[in-house]
């Protein structure tokens, strides 16, 4: 998330709540866990295209600002503390 805020484009796993926040091709590129080739062709794919690299960390850098400010999440948060459950 630290890297996708810096509009970093990022290639992680296919595992547990990363597909939450990278989505494939569009703000970052998601592979299978422990696949050397699958890492070399992601990292080669991102350092040849300037588009699709370009691309995927601008939007990556709009999710993070867009669900993931602190202020925000933590305003919002207190609201849902705070609300009277009839």
């Amino acid at each position: 998330m630290e890297a996708m805020a810096l509009e970093i484009a990022c290639i992680a796993t296919w595992i547990t709540g990363v597909p939450e926040l990278i989505r494939n091709e569009l703000n970052g590129v998601l592979m299978p866990p422990g696949g050397e080739v699958e890492l070399a062709r992601a990292l080669g794919r991102l350092m040849d295209d300037s588009d699709l690299r370009l691309r995927v960390a601008e939007s990556a850098r709009q999710r993070v600002l867009e669900h993931y400010d602190l202020n925000r999440n933590v305003e919002a948060f207190n609201e849902l503390a705070n609300a009277k459950i009839v």
